[in-house]
């Protein structure tokens, strides 16, 4: 009876261990595959706090608490994935008026500079020493006698290709130390979901490995979706040493 037990009890905790080390194990792969996804992410893991700000707006009621957009929600959590295996400590907050752009704290800024008030500030801060400019109407964005713009169907509804830009500007501090502000939005909301995701991507990677010798660069996305998954393509990659 105690020999049968005891075989029992060997086996029980054999497979506990064997289970216990298989999830380790994916774990170590999940994490392995992604470590080239890390890159330009990793630029925010500089023992800075992280300020994720979202597109905020009022909701249908007075006393109704600000709504961010459904596609940025969508981008931010393609991204939570990342940010908590680096791990980087973050805290989100709303593109209110009255949002002081802490110098000291990385940020990401998540929506456009037409409609995030933070994106609008980083933007504004930069836009006169970068490559890349955005005008209005139609909304689009503009580089020398380039033009990008949402790209529609025949029936002029549905998207086929959007376009959006990443801006990543890296700098120091009074202590000498790097902080970094990002900003990813797309000409719609379709877009800022592909610009989130390229960041990741293994195109923009390459680029920003190749040729950012400062960190900070501005580039052009190209963002399709075939059987509802978005790919972005790097249209335009422009390290910010040459303009600054």
């Amino acid at each position: 009876m105690n020999n049968t037990f005891y075989d029992v009890a060997i086996n029980l905790g054999s497979a506990v261990l064997f289970f216990l080390l298989g999830i380790f194990v994916q774990y170590i792969i999940r994490v392995w595959r992604q470590r080239g996804k890390r890159a330009i992410w990793k630029l925010l893991n500089n023992g800075k706090d992280l300020s994720i700000a979202l597109t905020t707006r009022d909701g249908p009621e007075l006393t109704s608490s600000p709504r961010a957009t459904f596609d940025e929600v969508l981008a931010l959590t393609g991204a939570f994935s990342i940010l908590q295996q680096m791990p980087i400590k973050y805290s989100l907050i709303d593109d209110n008026e009255t949002f002081r752009v802490n110098p000291a704290v990385n940020i990401l800024s998540i929506g456009g500079e037409k409609a995030n008030k933070i994106s609008s500030r980083i933007w504004n801060e930069y836009s006169q020493n970068l490559p890349v400019r955005i005008e209005r109407d139609p909304y689009s964005v503009v580089i020398g006698e380039k033009r990008y713009t949402t790209e529609y169907a025949d029936d002029e509804k549905r998207i086929v290709a959007d376009y959006g830009v990443v801006l990543v500007v890296c700098t120091r501090d009074s202590l000498g130390k790097t902080v970094c502000r990002m900003v990813a939005f797309g000409l719609r909301g379709f877009g800022t979901r592909g610009a989130v995701q390229s960041i990741s991507s293994r195109e923009m990677i390459k680029r920003f490995r190749r040729h950012s010798k400062t960190d900070s660069f501005v580039a052009v996305v190209r963002i399709t979706e075939n059987n509802e998954e978005i790919r972005s393509t790097v249209e335009e990659f422009y390290p910010l040493d040459s303009y600054q």
